[in-house]
């Protein structure tokens, strides 16, 4: 998801990407926890390469999942 026109001045991210980091019952109703994690341009450009699972792996070898640092390099 497109997000350069809402980030702040200076900011290298530039979209979100959307994982499903948990499933759990709430009221005998089952449910998912979705979490959405900054991504820059390059990181973009990777995920339309070699897909979403990729990117995701990539970012938690990185260390950078599940985080969101809007200056990060």
């Amino acid at each position: 998801m497109d997000i350069e026109p809402g980030v702040p001045k200076g900011s290298t991210i530039k979209a979100l990407i959307f994982d499903n980091y948990s499933t759990f019952a709430l009221f005998g109703e089952t449910y998912n926890l979705r979490l959405c994690i900054g991504i820059t341009q390059e990181e973009l450009q990777f995920k339309m390469k070699y897909g979403s699972n990729a990117l995701l792996e990539r970012l938690k070898k990185e260390k950078i999942y599940p985080f969101t640092d809007l200056y990060r390099r």
